[in-house]
């Protein structure tokens, strides 16, 4: 009998001391900082792509240009890492480096969410240059839409950097007809109505030189495509 009283006191001081304990635990746990973002940042969309790399092989491109001819040098090379996009613009005027696809891409479902990602070297000559996107409508002319490079990549001297832009970013543009079956050239164009790209159609790409001192370095663009937010 005395045993059980006594086991039944300890029962009871390990009860008590519990729950002076418990309380603390409690409040140590609502004081425990979180992170702010933990919960607000929604999840991506599995229906939004991933990654649509925009010309993978050689059997993708349609045509390509430079503007002005015998001036502007162009290369797009196929290498063991993927296209190499090569520019050598001239000083001092306006031109520009062109391709189109053989078949247009389709963002229209998705196009709020991705945005246009390459890389460019030397870095530094971005701040120089615009990047344009253009559709092919099924009827009605063709729209330029560009977006200047300046502050939309670090600025990392003559290495390599990322440029990024939102596609929602992308302004409303000129329609413009073709010149030689070939290529575009808005400013050869009469004013026309501005509209919004076609997102269901984009079909050509283009940097464009607006005819700054651009420095005389080949330009390297690499790893051209659309990409999630």
């Amino acid at each position: 009998m005395r045993l059980l009283v006594a086991l039944g006191g300890v029962l009871a001081a390990a009860v008590l001391c519990g729950c002076g304990v418990l309380p603390r635990v409690v409040d140590s746990m609502r004081n425990t900082a979180f992170p702010a973002s933990a919960s607000l940042a929604p999840p991506p969309n599995p229906s939004v792509p991933y990654r649509i790399d925009i010309l993978h092989s050689p059997r993708t491109l349609l045509a390509e240009s430079a503007y002005p001819p015998m001036v502007t040098r162009q290369r797009i090379v196929w290498d063991g890492d993927g296209l190499d996009w090569r520019i050598r613009f001239p000083s001092q005027r306006y031109a520009y480096g062109h391709f189109s696809l053989r078949r247009p891409i389709d963002l229209q479902p998705h196009y709020r969410q991705m945005r246009l990602m390459f890389k460019i070297r030397p870095a530094r000559s971005a701040a120089f240059l615009a990047v344009a996107l253009i559709d092919r409508p099924e009827s009605g002319a063709p729209v330029l839409s560009d977006v200047p490079l300046v502050n939309r990549a670090p600025p990392l001297g003559d290495g390599w950097t990322t440029v990024s832009i939102p596609l929602a970013d992308f302004p409303v543009g000129l329609p413009a007809a073709p010149l030689d079956g070939r290529t575009l050239d808005a400013s050869a164009q009469a004013p026309s109505t501005p509209r919004p790209l076609d997102w269901s159609r984009i079909q050509e790409f283009r940097i464009i030189s607006p005819g700054g001192r651009i420095p005389a370095d080949e330009i390297s663009i690499r790893e051209l495509r659309f990409q999630r937010l």
